[in-house]
């Protein structure tokens, strides 16, 4: 499940992932919100992904249908706070830049995740 809301006034996406994340929750749910965020907004921070709870996809085809939004959108992105106690996520964090322009980071303090996106 992913859970999407944007400050107009801090110009930071806050996104929750939790369970594990479907196609349909990439293509239905997450797809809409960031076109919309992104066609009526523009010099964006960054996004805040809490991702806690995450554990993982459902399968190859949503992990690669999240990858390519994530594509779509990276250059107007140019940060990425992830936050979670995961080593895997971690180590996503890390293996971020050979996939994407936006800067990753991983954090599992939330106020430091907020901070280094503001900076």
């Amino acid at each position: 499940m992913i859970t999407i809301e944007f400050n107009k006034d801090t110009k930071i996406i806050h996104a929750t992932a939790k369970g594990k994340i479907s196609k349909d929750d990439i293509e239905v749910i997450a797809k809409p919100i960031i076109e919309e965020i992104f066609s009526n907004n523009s010099n964006l921070k960054g996004s805040v992904v809490m991702a806690r709870e995450l554990e993982g996809w459902e399968n190859l085809e949503a992990m690669t249908t999240h990858f390519s939004l994530l594509k779509q959108y990276d250059s107007k992105l140019p940060k990425i706070a992830l936050i979670s106690n995961s080593i895997v996520q971690e180590a996503l964090a890390n293996f971020a830049p050979a996939m994407v322009k936006s800067d990753v980071q991983h954090f599992e303090d939330e106020v430091k995740a907020q901070a280094w996106i503001n900076n």
